[in-house]
């Protein structure tokens, strides 16, 4: 018999409630989930904070200078009878990297340093307002049991291959070379 489209296992469903967080209401909206859903960011199932603060910093940054389009950095949580009866407690599937270091930079423990003057600043010591803009979807499902959650944990995080350090610098010495060219002018 040949198998069909049809036959292939599917993986689960992406959840169907989504919100868009902005930095600025990022602390509230986290307590209220707290207090309300007893939000477990750390469950049992979660590697821990394994970044870095270079891969902080250069997040953080990436994200204040548009290099991660908005709508497009996911953060995911898990609630039983979410939309319906809220039982059982929220859990942090997927993003608890983003989600903290976004977390340590609204409290002033991520100094970034994207300015062209060079020098590092704190979120405190910066004017303004951030933009509505730097924000998470944030997405939640209802998966019913803790088997269900720990596949889609596996499905969301089992898969694809970090660049090595060694692949990152090849890179960066292309471009840092094509920098030079250009400034070098026509040849």
């Amino acid at each position: 018999m040949t198998p069909t489209f049809r036959d292939i296992p599917q993986r689960t469903r992406e959840a169907s409630y989504g919100v868009d967080i902005s930095w600025s209401d990022l602390e509230e909206s986290i307590a209220r989930y707290t207090k309300n859903y007893q939000l477990d960011l750390c469950p049992d199932f979660q590697r821990g904070h394994v970044w870095t603060p270079a891969q902080r910093v250069a997040y953080v940054e990436a994200k204040l200078s548009n290099g991660i389009p908005h709508g497009t950095d996911f953060v995911r949580f898990n609630m039983p009878g979410w939309q319906g009866s809220f039982e059982g407690q929220m859990v942090c599937v997927d993003g608890l990297q983003r989600l903290t270091t976004a977390l340590m930079f609204l409290r002033d423990e991520v100094p970034i340093s994207p300015f062209r003057d060079g020098k590092t600043y704190l979120r405190s010591e910066i004017g303004g307002r951030l933009s509505d803009d730097i924000s998470f979807r944030l997405m939640i499902n209802n998966l019913k049991s803790r088997a269900d959650v720990l596949r889609w944990y596996c499905e969301l995080n089992g898969s694809g291959t970090p660049h090595s350090p060694e692949e990152i610098a090849r890179v960066k010495a292309l471009w840092e070379a094509e920098l030079r060219c250009e400034d070098s002018g026509p040849r």
